[in-house]
């Protein structure tokens, strides 16, 4: 098991190369709605091209978690100051802890150092970002 935070159980099964996340009941994940929660993964494979999956449903007797599933990453978490330098980069406006605007109005929230993945080429690699706005992004 991976550390998963508030959010979701996390898991990696090495054969399928992907990382496994199950919302823990009776919320998902963030949003605490189901409706709210597919639409940030759909937006999220749209902007940052995640290759999220839906895997299944799981009922539980504390409510139904989602089975969703992305690629493993083989990375290090960023430094702040990376992060920082990563949206400063992309011309990026920082609107809060954790939450940034991208010049055409997307926003984005939860970005900590523990949401995103620093590869050796310097590359950085969202990997559990949430969209609060598409801004004036076409998905």
């Amino acid at each position: 098991m991976l550390e998963g935070g508030l959010e979701h159980q996390v898991f990696f099964r090495k054969r399928s190369g992907r990382v496994f996340k199950i919302t823990k009941p009776p919320h998902f994940g963030h949003t605490w709605y189901l409706k709210d929660y597919v639409r940030n993964v759909i937006w999220c494979n749209a902007v940052f091209e995640d290759d999220m999956r839906l895997e299944g449903v799981i009922e539980r007797r504390d409510g139904v978690s989602l089975v969703i599933s992305q690629p493993y990453i083989h990375g290090r978490s960023p430094t702040e100051p990376e992060l920082e330098e990563w949206f400063g980069m992309q011309s990026c406006v920082r609107l809060g802890k954790n939450r940034w605007q991208y010049p055409d109005e997307l926003v984005v929230s939860d970005a900590h150092t523990g949401n995103l993945i620093l590869m050796k080429d310097g590359s950085m690699i969202p990997i559990d970002l949430h969209i609060d706005s598409l801004g004036n992004r076409r998905v």
